[in-house]
């Protein structure tokens, strides 16, 4: 997004790269703890205290997840455009870009804190060909479903507009901004085991959403501290200087030019002089065969795909595919996941669904801080094979346990199950996210397209998220419709 001239900088090998500053990698973790999916991961810790007080019950979750992608698609259209155009802004813009997002996720909070329980009476959809066989429900939770959708819109410009800023600076400091949204969410979901919102609930959603907008602060300081000190920027590369091919300016001769010569050292230095002037030939020219670059070159561009193209596909598809399952299908269906595990009676590890829901949520946020923690740690490229891992993993425990696909495994046994499932899915997420967009950045392959390669990957990962989304709405309601679940209950 940056000029073309100002955003052309050296990107060293790892071996040669000056040693980043201890401060350097606070302040970029700082700046990831207010910006993108900080709104949207508080609001779904709030889940099991939302699914006993709402209408929705426990398909509000699946609703959550619609309204989100719902609003990342508004996202999604600002972030195409700004590909198809090839639009390129300068470092004021993509500086002020970031600041407004970070206030974007304060607003969204505090409405929330305000206003989160206000709820209003629809008329039932004229053909409900998604929903069918679910009973309509008379009233809907309007305010956490606007929440949802404006933290969706929030939370997919943040790869948007981050990752292009972050071309500026060292490919490192990546997975440290990516470590600092990891920090926050942990850092709300240890807020949401004091809060216990499964439980006792000790103080309510309006107190909770308050106290998570207080993350924004230390991001807006961390922000203008990079901007003012320019912790991280790389410097410009230093363009090696061009030589004129233009021919030496020729002048007369003058009597100094022949002081000390004897006369018949003239007619030499004529006829020298004259065997420098190029002579016309009547033979043509040879002209040297072209190398195989050179061909290529002059073959029509859109008979070829960049040498960057199949690395971008194959990263590109694991991240959508991860993406879909890891927020597009298993928050949905973990509230029906968490009630088939203690059914029967059964209480796992002395928890409630609504516990149960609770532990697992919070042990994703752990999950999901080792494994960004890791991916700062360790500075290795992305392997497609570890995002598949991550794809099975996260798919088939949850989605079994949800459409009671488990068998006799009840208790203690179930809950420990779904509990690692989940914390080691986000826990992989957390490493190859990062891993993916540092290979991309770090690449001096993809050259001026790096920004429009992470933008594709932001539009495919939304579209995919979205389609995983809507899947989970049918998966829900056949759920509902089918077993007759309802783990809002009391238990």
């Amino acid at each position: 997004m940056a000029d073309a001239k100002s955003a052309h900088v050296a990107l060293l090998p790892a071996k040669e790269r000056p040693r980043l500053s201890l401060g350097t990698y606070v302040a970029f973790t700082m700046l990831g703890l207010g910006q993108g999916w900080l709104s949207s991961d508080a609001l779904f810790q709030q889940v099991p205290q939302f699914q006993r007080t709402q209408p929705e019950g426990a398909a509000l979750a699946a609703y959550m997840g619609g309204a989100t992608t719902a609003g990342s698609m508004l996202s999604l259209c600002v972030v195409a455009l700004l590909t198809v155009l090839h639009v390129r802004t300068s470092q004021l813009v993509e500086d002020a870009s970031v600041a407004c997002m970070i206030f974007a996720t304060v607003a969204c909070l505090l409405c929330g804190a305000v206003g989160w329980d206000a709820t209003a009476t629809l008329p039932p959809p004229a053909a409900p060909a998604l929903l069918a066989g679910a009973a309509p429900a008379s009233s809907h939770s309007v305010a956490i479903l606007a929440l949802a959708f404006f933290s969706g819109a929030i939370g997919a410009l943040r790869m948007a507009i981050s990752m292009p800023w972050h071309l500026r600076y060292d490919p490192r400091l990546i997975s440290a901004n990516l470590l600092g949204g990891t920090v926050a969410a942990l850092l709300v979901a240890a807020l949401s085991a004091i809060q216990q919102p499964g439980g006792a609930c000790r103080f309510g959603p309006s107190a909770f959403l308050a106290l998570v907008s207080l993350l924004s602060i230390p991001s807006a300081a961390a922000l203008s501290a990079i901007r003012y000190w320019k912790l991280g920027e790389l410097a410009p590369r230093a363009e090696p200087p061009t030589q004129s091919r233009a021919p030496a300016a020729r002048r007369a001769p003058s009597l100094h030019d022949f002081h000390g010569l004897d006369r018949p050292a003239l007619p030499a230095l004529a006829a020298d002089e004259a065997a420098e002037l190029p002579r016309p030939s009547s033979r043509p020219a040879h002209t040297p065969p072209l190398d195989a670059a050179a061909a290529a070159a002059l073959r029509p561009t859109c008979a070829r795909l960049p040498g960057w193209a199949p690395r971008a596909l194959a990263l590109g598809g694991a991240y959508v595919l991860a993406q879909s399952l890891v927020w597009g299908v298993t928050p949905g269906v973990l509230p029906y996941a968490a009630a088939h595990a203690s059914a029967l009676g059964a209480r796992p590890l002395g928890l409630n669904s609504h516990e149960l829901l609770a532990l697992c949520m919070q042990a994703s946020f752990l999950g999901l801080f080792v494994g960004a923690a890791a991916a700062l740690a360790v500075d290795v490229h992305a392997h497609v094979g570890a995002t598949f891992a991550l794809i099975g993993l996260n798919s088939a425990v949850p989605l079994a346990f949800a459409l009671d696909l488990h068998g006799r495994m009840r208790g203690t046994p179930a809950a420990i199950a779904l509990v690692l499932s989940c914390t080691a899915a986000r826990g992989l997420e957390g490493f190859v996210v990062p891993a993916i967009f540092r290979t991309i950045s770090s690449d001096e392959a993809y050259g001026e397209s790096r920004a429009a390669v992470q933008r594709a990957l932001v539009i495919g990962e939304r579209l995919a998220t979205t389609a995983g989304s809507i899947c989970t709405l049918a998966l829900v309601t056949r759920v509902l419709d089918r077993e007759g679940v309802r783990p809002s209950d009391d238990e």
